[in-house]
């Protein structure tokens, strides 16, 4: 089990609900991309909540209130806390492989760029998670292997990411865009790329919880599942019928 980053303050119930609702009192591996209270503010609730075992963040401060909160958790619970820069492993075993891509320094100006990049690989299918890292390190990340059939798009699909060039060498099959209220900043020319090199597009604005499963063969389907203002809608199964 693997949870990165834990939202707003007030969206830590929800998440503790959600995982405990799936019958999880672990976590192997938490997250934190970067210090930016939309990515951690819910995390000293949460990690105060389960049992968990190990914990990745970049050196990256920052001097807000949610920050100084998880690192409370952090030292009261005893949690063995990694640094999640370039070049780290987290599990290697026959069939999953789960590497930190970035970030590549110890602190950026901008914060957004000293985010965890994550990539999954599940036998032949790989899913991508990129925080709000912006296009000054998603350039740096061109030949780092990205392709992959599952993009958490960066920075809530702001235009700040999702250059055309790093969308296009990632090619993802599914694009999830996490947004919302102040959020929403999801931009149409990140939109028009994805459609561009064929991404079936799912968004937490319009369509709330978004899960999404696949197997080791590419096989993808994807289920949003309604929030408390959102219509249910079907499953979409996504086959990738040809080797990227």
């Amino acid at each position: 089990t693997m949870l990165i980053d834990a939202g707003e303050s007030h969206n830590a119930s929800t998440i503790i609900k959600y995982i405990k609702d799936h019958e999880y009192e672990n976590i192997d591996f938490v997250i934190a991309t970067h210090p930016h209270d939309d990515h951690i503010g819910g995390m000293a609730d949460v990690l105060n909540s389960f049992t968990i075992g190990k914990m990745y963040m970049p050196k990256q401060a920052h001097t807000i209130t949610a920050f100084d909160n998880m690192l409370d958790a952090i030292e009261n619970k005893g949690i063995e806390l990694y640094t999640a820069k370039a070049g780290v492993n987290i599990l290697t075993s026959d069939i999953i492989e789960i590497d930190i891509l970035a970030p590549f320094a110890d602190s950026y100006s901008n914060i957004n760029n000293s985010s965890a990049v994550v990539r999954i690989k599940y036998g032949e299918t790989v899913m991508l998670f990129t925080g709000d890292a912006e296009q000054v390190i998603e350039n740096q990340l061109l030949d780092s292997g990205i392709d992959a059939d599952v993009l958490k798009v960066g920075h809530h699909g702001s235009h700040s990411s999702s250059s055309t060039s790093f969308i296009k060498e990632v090619s993802p099959k599914v694009a999830v865009i996490s947004s919302g209220g102040e959020y929403s900043q999801q931009h149409t020319n990140t939109l028009a790329m994805l459609n561009d090199v064929g991404a079936e597009i799912y968004r937490t604005d319009e369509q709330g919880t978004i899960v999404v499963t696949a197997d080791q063969n590419k096989k993808i389907t994807v289920d949003k599942k309604a929030s408390t203002v959102k219509e249910n809608a079907p499953p979409a199964a996504v086959q990738n019928s040809t080797e990227k």
